[in-house]
Formats: C-alpha cells, structure tokens, sequence
C-alpha cells in the first residue's frame, strides 16, 4: 500500500516537476539523507494515513501510524535518524505544562514501545506557568528513561514576539485562576493561561476580569531564547533569496528576510548547531511564534520539524479546528512558501522541511479515493480544491 518515489508512483502534474521531487539540486534541510526520511513520511502520510480512513482497509498493518498518531511517527523517526548518526536530537519547546500531559515528545518517545536510548536528546523547554511540575517530571524522566538532566535547558517564562517585549525583558501573560469570583472552578483551567488576550476573553466573555490575571513575565524573543540556552548566535544584515518554496519557484527573487536576524555564529566552536523539532502549544499564540520563530532565525536554523497546536487559532475565530479561517490559513500559507510540507494531524498542524505542498506529493492513483473520504488539507479544504485539475 505504502509507495516510494522510487517505485514509480505518479506524483505531480510533469515530467520535469517529478524529476524535481525526486532529485532536487538542494535540499531544504542541507541534509539530504534527512531530507529523503522526511519526504518518505509525507509520502506515507499521503497513503497511509488516508487510506486508513477509509472503514474497508482499517485491519491493514500499515493503519497503525494512522491509530498511533502521525506526529508520533515523525518524531520516532527523526529522533532514529539522529541516534544512528551520533548526532544530538534538538528539541525546542514554547510551552511545556507538566512535561508529560499531551506532551508530544512524551508520547512518541516515552510512552510508545519500543522505547530507545535518550542520551543524544538536548532540549529547550519554555514554561511560564508550571515550573515545578516540570522540572519534577524530568527528574522522573531521568530515572526511568534516562534523560541526560544537564542537557536540558529550562526557561521559566515565554516565548513572544519582539513588538510585545518591552525594555526589561516583559510581556503581557494572562493567567486563568479558577475559583474565588470565577464561576469556572476546576483546576485544570489553568492550563489554558497564555499569551493570547483575545482568545481567553472569547472564551470567558463577560467573565474574563474574575478570572484571568494580566501579570507581567520575563519574554524572549525566539533568537534571544536561543542565544541564552545553548547556540552561539550573531545577528546579522544579510539577506537570502527564496529557494525552497515547494518546488516551482526555485530561483525566485523574492526574499525570505530581510534586516536584522539571529544566525549561528561560525567564529565559535561549540554550542548547539541546529534545531530538529520546534513544538509550540500556547493557547492560541501558536501561529504568531510560528512566524516570528522563522522571520527572526537564519533559514540555516529554521527546525527541520514543526508541529504546533492548530485547534486554538481555529477556535479563536469561531469555527471547529477542520474548518478553514483566515488566520490558520495564512499560517499554513506562510510555512509552505518557506519551504514546509503541512499535514492536518486532529488538532495539529505537522510541518516537514521538505520544499512540496500536498499538491506536489498526491498520487493521482489514490485521487479519487481521497476525493469520495472529503479529506481536509488544513489550508484549502476539501482535497480537490488542492489538487485541482
């Protein structure tokens, strides 16, 4: 069931775009044995995980990364990739809770059979609300799956852009405190505190001053968060034309950047090198990190994967999390012109550094299949508004 670009599938609408998928000149990531895993799990997910949702192919054994969750797939496989290489797994998180709870790393690496060797895994982890519990897991983590602690860097505070820092290193955070005047006392509403003024008012509406707090923390932003926990970084002027926006606009003169942005500094040895997993969950906030973590990185530091919560944005501007809205959709808009390939995962969104869109990677053998499934490309909807013609 499972194809390959080397198998022959039809991929593409010419000969010369297929010839561009299957040996393109560079590679998004610079890696180009990475760049081949991470086309052959966008592959999979175009065929597997659709087809699995069809009731009649549901007993096949290919349908387990769709039962297992898709993300949990790219995120073994990556941290597979990295092991086998001696290489370190770079993990940045915005937005951690417990560590544990719907944690994404959590689950794929942890709780999932079998499990492998953790010692090559260096995090970021940003938390602004749940400190202690977090720090309290990973002690956990490093008895039971033997996480390296000194390899993990904690930041008490958040993630913001730069507008909304102000001279001391402070941002606005609204911190949900259930109980006393809030008619919302269950304390797991907590958890929904963020950077997200907007939403929290859409959700508590006439409620929102009984029961959230506008309190003052310390903000990076994403280069600064990088440059305090473990890369050497130096800002630069420089500019960089567009190469990676799926595959036909190679060549373009459009510009990724331009202006003052955070780059590895190559005059120091040492130091963290690159970013292989961006996960961002901030009640809302998600997109505009998303953005402002690419806008202010040279693209030599752009992660290779990105997986952020979408159903908040989604929520945020009224409609459920499959449901298409401006906001989400230039998100997606904006990943895939640099260079993201995106997949919808239940209230996810997956972004691989591969160069393609959906439009690039669907086999027209499956097209009609896919078709009658209404399956959703978390950008333009129904999958035949994605292929089109």
């Amino acid at each position: 069931m499972i194809n390959s670009f080397s198998s022959g599938s039809t991929i593409g609408s010419t000969s010369s775009s297929k010839e561009a998928l299957k040996n393109p000149t560079k590679v998004p990531c610079g890696d180009r044995e990475l760049h081949n895993v991470m086309v052959n799990l966008a592959e999979q997910f175009e065929t597997t995980y659709i087809n699995c949702m069809d009731p009649n192919l549901t007993d096949e054994p290919e349908c387990e990364l769709s039962n297992l969750k898709p993300y949990r797939a790219v995120i073994r496989r990556l941290h597979k990739y990295t092991r086998d290489r001696n290489q370190k797994f770079v993990t940045v998180q915005y937005g951690c809770l417990d560590g544990k709870s719907n944690d994404p790393i959590y689950g794929a690496l942890m709780k999932l059979e079998p499990r492998f060797d953790l010692k090559n895994w260096e995090g970021i982890l940003v938390e602004p609300a749940f400190m202690d519990k977090l720090k309290k897991t990973y002690d956990m983590f490093s008895d039971t799956y033997g996480v390296d602690l000194e390899q993990m860097h904690y930041a008490e505070g958040a993630i913001n852009t730069p507008e909304n820092i102000d001279s001391q290193g402070k941002c606005h955070f609204y911190k949900v405190v259930p109980g006393g005047e809030c008619p919302q006392k269950k304390e797991w509403m907590t958890q929904i505190s963020g950077l997200s003024e907007k939403g929290l008012k859409g959700f508590f509406k006439k409620n929102f001053e009984k029961c959230v707090q506008d309190i003052q923390m310390r903000c990076w932003t994403p280069g600064q968060l990088l440059a305090e926990h473990g890369f050497n970084m130096v800002r630069s002027t420089a500019t960089a034309p567009l190469s990676f926006n799926k595959v036909l606009t190679a060549g373009s003169e459009e510009k990724l950047y331009s202006g003052d942005v955070h780059c590895l500094d190559k005059t120091k040895q040492g130091g963290l090198q690159k970013m292989d997993l961006l996960v961002v969950d901030v009640e809302g906030y998600d997109g505009e990190l998303v953005m402002a973590t690419l806008n202010e990185l040279c693209p030599e530091l752009w992660p290779h994967v990105i997986l952020y919560e979408d159903k908040v944005v989604r929520y945020n501007s009224g409609v459920k999390h499959h449901k298409s809205t401006i906001e989400a959709d230039n998100i997606i808009e904006f990943l895939e012109n640099r260079g993201y390939y995106c997949m919808l995962n239940g209230e996810d969104v997956v972004a691989m550094r591969i160069g393609y869109s959906v439009k690039d990677l669907v086999h027209t053998s499956e097209f009609e299949l896919q078709k009658s499934l209404k399956w959703f490309h978390p950008r333009r909807g129904p999958l035949e508004d994605a292929v089109g013609a």
